[in-house]
């Protein structure tokens, strides 16, 4: 029995299926833009409490802490994405690369 090869349009179709059913791309950026928008307001409250009080620095500084934590944001949903279940990084390199952290087994 052999297998037949699938057209880059089946693979794309069968992957825009499976985002439609799974998973809602629209509300995720919504949640990570609105996310990144309140980390980078309270990083600049919090500036300012602590004294910072040269706009061009505090801005800078809340931008920065609004971009980090947008990253972290797109590096959970990107493990989400690789291994849903795994409650740990271990979990989750186990599941990438087929060998527990650390080890040097070939795959």
């Amino acid at each position: 029995m052999t297998a037949t090869p699938l057209s880059r349009s089946r693979v794309l179709a069968r992957i825009e299926g499976r985002i439609r059913r799974f998973a809602s791309p629209r509300l995720q950026m919504a949640v990570m833009v609105a996310g990144t928008g309140v980390a980078g307001f309270f990083a600049s409250v919090l500036l300012l409490h602590l004294g910072l009080h040269a706009l061009w620095l505090r801005y800078g500084l809340a931008v920065g802490v609004a971009y980090v934590v947008f990253l972290l944001m797109i590096l959970g949903a990107v493990l989400h994405a690789v291994a849903p279940k795994a409650v740990s990084l271990g979990e989750v390199w186990k599941h990438v690369t087929g060998s527990p952290p650390g080890s040097t087994a070939a795959r």
